[in-house]
This record gives structure tokens, sequence and C-alpha cells, in this order.
């Protein structure tokens, strides 16, 4: 991208203030009926999207720019669920899935009483209750077949195939720690030299893929 056509990360903030408040402006207005899942985890995933647009903020104004990339893959992903569940009503089937799923297996491992980070979890007396109630959920989603879609295949669904394979996947490499990010972010190349970067406050520079 050429300097020209560059957005500065001021511009970019200013931008987002302004959808973070025009969003929760809304959000009061909105007729929504909490006994439906699919209203329910709409107005959720809304206000997820609205939380990390703020944190954004102000992580950009702290000059806290390696947490931006993490925060704004979550908002995402949460705005690409958010697009399914307006278009597909009954998608959120697929996100109570995904969530039944991963707490069947925390309350499964704390179970079993081999993880000592879970030993005070797993003393409580809820966890039987809890293990419990999540196996009966599991069984129910396997008995109605629904899957736990793959972030590929929530994005395609979303029609967003394009923000998957650009914005998506570079901000994966940040929040992965790919080596190819690390680089980027705390060494510089002059000549055929790797050196390390001064401590400072710049905003970091584009992915440096082409290094070794």
């Amino acid at each position: 991208m050429k300097d020209a056509d560059s957005i500065d990360i001021g511009t970019v903030t200013n931008l987002l203030q302004l959808c973070v408040d025009r969003a929760s402006k809304v959000v009061p207005h909105l007729r929504v009926d909490l006994t439906c899942p699919t209203d329910e985890y709409s107005l959720g995933l809304l206000l997820a999207v609205i939380d990390y647009g703020r944190s954004v903020i102000t992580l950009a104004n702290g000059k806290a720019y390696p947490a931006i990339s993490i925060i704004t893959r979550s908002c995402i992903e949460a705005y690409v669920d958010l697009v399914n569940i307006c278009d597909h009503p009954l998608y959120w089937q697929h996100l109570f899935a995904v969530d039944t799923a991963e707490w069947k297996a925390f309350y499964d491992a704390a179970k079993r009483g081999d993880n000592p980070s879970l030993t005070a979890f797993a003393e409580d007396s809820s966890v039987e209750e809890g293990r419990k109630l999540y196996a009966r959920q599991s069984q129910a989603v396997d008995a109605s077949k629904i899957q736990s879609l793959r972030v590929k295949q929530r994005f395609e669904r979303a029609e967003m195939m394009h923000e998957y394979e650009a914005a998506y996947v570079l901000l994966c490499a940040v929040a992965h720690n790919n080596v190819s990010n690390l680089q980027s972010r705390y060494f510089f190349v002059d000549g055929e030299r790797l050196g390390l970067r001064q401590g400072g406050n710049e905003y970091p520079r584009p992915l440096r893929y082409e290094l070794p």
C-alpha cells in the first residue's frame, strides 16, 4: 500500500468511535424476545462487537498496539456470527453446539481429578450438576445432528471469504505469535543484518513475510 493510500490509526479510531456511539444509541430501542435464542444470541453478539470496538479504541489511545489485532480478531468473529444469525435464524444452534462441546470437555476434565489447575473447581459441589447438564445437552446436540462449525465455515456462510483470506489471516498471525509477526514487531533488517528494535510507541509495520 502506498503512503498516500494509507489511513493513520487516529483516523481509524475516530471512525470506530463514531460507529460505537451510533450502535450504542440503537441498542436500547431494539425490540427483542430474550426467550428466543435467535434474539438472545444476536443481541449478545451485537453487544460484544460494540465492547470490542471500545476496547480497540482504549488500546489505541494507550498505544498498546500489539493487543489491538487480538481484540479485532474476536470482534470479526462475533460480527461474522451476527451476520449469520441475522441471515439464518436457526444459526444459533451451531453456536449452542460449540458452547456445549467446550463446556462438556471442561467439566469432564475437572471430573477426572488429574489436573491440578482444576482441583479447586472440581471440589465445588456444583461441578457434578454442571457435568450432567452438559452431558445431556451434548446428547441432544448429537441427536439433532447440528454441527460445530469451524471458523472458515462460519466465514463461508456469511459470504465473507475475502475478509477471511485477508484481514482475518493476518490478525491470526498476531494472535498466534507467528514468527513472521514476531520478526516484524521486534527486529529490523539492515542489509544482511537482523537487529533488535528499541522499545517505543510507534505503530508496528505490516507483517514482513519475506523475512527468513
